[in-house]
């Protein structure tokens, strides 16, 4: 049998495992994506990008090549079934991590986009119609075997492996992890248009109707994506016909001016994985939570969780860095996962109400809610409050608990350098390690025998302005950078790759704290 050595092998070539293969390859991590099928996916799925997941890709200078193929700054409008303004969601300015709090796109575009940009790393392959039989974890390294498209095994042995292959997860039911939660009882109609012309609007809709709850997203190229829930009773063959199609959209547009080029019935589910993690075996995406469509985070925690493991496996692998931080994986990314699973639930709650009864005391309660502006503004912002707030409460960082901003996602304003060039904070501080200074010297308190080490190990250093003092960087006053700094009680900071504070302090407190991370970066000081 044919042995081949990898760093990380990935099942599943969907938009989390191509992710993550990005994220591993731009760091110099050998990959090899099994891909079970011939060719990718044409699935239509997720059909929103969040602020943070578009902050990931332009970490990986992929932005430039999937603008195109986006649409920012969706409006969310929530109607009863009488017709009357529930709520909504304006979204036309750019929030704290440089982008529009939604962001339309297509799910095929994406993947094909992701997939032939791999070949920019030398380190990475993808395999179509590689099918994952068994793996072992035998404590050093995984041993997989594989079965080619010749129908002969080859054996794979890699250092860690990760489970990217979607809900029914062949690496999650061999780690023998189970699935908890409930799915939702009424399948769910999604049907994808592209219309002649484009009326130049930038929003999605639901329809809170208890005769039939229903939405639209448009996305891209004149594009629009479509959900109707099936009601006890109805024939999910039926509703795959022209005619029935053709009845539920016709009310909203003219159908004569459409192309309706995809059609599927899905359930949907609101399921975690009891595990995220079993020794040097990881899940992502589907494989280790599934989320209703209602809040659009089911793709976007997927991305969440590639941004998370991609950066400690480099770490571990690139740098030396304590096998330790990826037990901090599931620390992470579990609780927010399952907060978006209870977002999505919640809001789906307010939106697919068939009962009369139960529909009627949701629009007496948001009637109430429309007489006062900052009820209704809480309401709203409670529903995002686990996307617009990032923080974990265990994991890899210093003081959590006791330092507001550690364990904490720093914003991205715009910045301006000392070449006069404006630019998103990311794009100069770049993807590593980085001691930023808020209205200081970051350096300036720190001890050599600290500094000196975090220097070598490739840690940048950045000091941000915005009291008119000379700095690396400038931004304009009253950034939310700058209500992060004054609620943290600190003006350093030392960010992780994925711009979590890893550490947060102020000069009389530099040395100890910045001490302790490089300990657990396995830093040395002299």
């Amino acid at each position: 049998m044919k042995t081949v050595e990898t760093d990380v092998v990935i099942v599943g070539a969907g938009p989390v495992g191509l992710l993550l293969a990005h994220i591993l390859g731009h760091g110099g991590v050998r990959v090899l994506v099994l891909e079970r099928d011939a060719a990718l996916s044409d699935e239509p799925r997720a059909v929103g990008l969040d602020p943070e997941s578009l902050r990931s890709f332009q970490g990986l200078d992929l932005m430039p090549v999937l603008e195109k193929d986006l649409l920012h700054g969706l409006t969310g409008e929530y109607y009863n079934g009488d017709g009357e303004l529930l709520f909504a969601i304006t979204d036309d300015q750019k929030g704290p991590l440089g982008y529009t709090q939604l962001a339309g796109f297509n799910q095929p575009a994406l993947v094909r986009t992701l997939a032939d940009e791999l070949g920019r790393y030398d380190e990475v392959a993808l395999r179509y119609q590689h099918t994952l039989t068994a793996f072992e974890d035998t404590g050093s390294r995984v041993v997989a075997t594989v079965t080619t498209p010749t129908g002969e095994d080859e054996r794979i042995e890699a250092r860690y492996l990760v489970g990217c292959d979607g809900g029914r997860s062949t690496v999650r039911q061999q780690l023998g992890i189970r699935m908890t939660g409930v799915s939702n009882p009424q399948p769910w109609l999604v049907i994808d248009t592209v219309e002649d012309e484009w009326d130049g609007l930038r929003k999605y809709r639901f329809f809170c109707d208890p005769k039939r709850p229903g939405m639209f997203v448009q996305t891209p190229h004149n594009n629009r994506r479509w959900e109707w829930m099936l009601l006890p009773g109805d024939n999910r063959e039926d509703f795959l016909k022209d005619e029935t199609i053709e009845a539920l959209l016709s009310p909203h547009i003219d159908v004569s001016k459409i192309d309706i080029y995809r059609r599927r019935v899905y359930d949907f589910h609101a399921i975690i994985a009891d595990r995220f993690q079993r020794g040097r075996v990881f899940l992502a995406g589907d494989a280790a939570h599934m989320t209703p469509p209602f809040a659009g985070q089911g793709l976007n925690s997927g991305i969440r969780d590639a941004t998370n493991l991609g950066w400690k496996l480099c770490a571990v692998i690139r740098r030396g860095v304590p096998a330790a931080l990826l037990d901090t994986y599931e620390q992470e990314r579990w609780q927010h996962a399952k907060q978006l699973i209870d977002v999505a639930v919640n809001l789906g709650n307010q939106i697919q109400p068939i009962d009369p009864e139960a529909a009627a005391a949701r629009d007496a309660g948001f009637a109430e809610l429309q007489r006062d502006e900052a009820a209704m503004d809480e309401f709203t912002g409670g529903l995002f409050k686990a996307l617009l707030d990032r923080y974990f409460l265990e994991g890899f960082a210093v003081g959590i608990g006791e330092q507001y901003l550690a364990g904490r996602m720093i914003s991205q304003p715009e910045v301006t350098n000392r070449s006069g060039q404006t630019r998103l904070l990311d794009d100069e501080v770049g993807g590593g390690f980085t001691l930023l200074g808020y209205n200081c010297d970051p350096a300036g308190a720190i001890p050599a025998a600290v500094l000196a080490p975090l220097r070598e190990w490739g840690v940048r250093v950045v000091s941000v302005r915005d009291d008119g003092a000379d700095g690396d960087l400038a931004m304009a006053p009253g950034s939310h950078l700058a209500e992060l700094f004054a609620a943290g009680d600190a003006d350093r900071v030392l960010l992780r790759p994925d711009h979590f504070c890893m550490a947060a302090f102020s000069a009389d407190t530099a040395g100890q704290t910045l001490a302790e991370a490089a300990g657990m970066l396995g830093i040395q000081a002299r």
